[in-house]
């Protein structure tokens, strides 16, 4: 899917998506989940996934949320909950950034979206883990 096809699509609200360079869409584009605010409680949002950068925009509060994170911030990723977690958002992922950040993120069980998502992060947040090269960006 091409980017320009995406953005035209998005319910008209793409501005914050032209501010970061896509270098790569990677097919977890429009993931939905919970993010577990600390200061808000809960967020429901869609989540877009480049080789470079985590987005999250909330799709339910106003003021609009955004989640702006580069992948070399991460610093470890967790799986929460398992296949017999009981409880509200009690299912997900656990991102512990070095910059003192600790994002929460649940997650539904059906469709094994966490593992989606898991693969995806530690593939492109830890690239020489996976025999990948490094991204370098060059302003303009």
């Amino acid at each position: 899917m091409k980017l320009s096809h995406f953005l035209n699509n998005s319910s008209g609200q793409n501005s914050d998506l032209l501010l970061f360079k896509f270098i790569h869409l990677s097919e977890w584009l429009n993931k939905d989940v919970i993010y577990m605010c600390p200061f808000n409680g809960p967020v429901k949002g869609r989540v877009y996934i480049t080789n470079y950068r985590l987005y999250l925009r909330s799709v339910e509060n106003d003021p609009v949320l955004v989640l702006n994170v580069p992948l070399g911030v991460i610093s470890r990723i967790e799986k929460m909950g398992g296949a017999s977690s009981r409880g509200e958002n009690s299912y997900g992922l656990d991102i512990t950034c070095k910059d003192m950040r600790n994002l929460r993120f649940a997650l539904k069980q059906e469709g094994h979206s966490r593992r989606d998502i898991f693969e995806v992060l530690t593939k492109y947040a830890f690239p020489q883990s996976h025999n990948l090269r490094l991204q370098v960006i060059l302003p303009n």
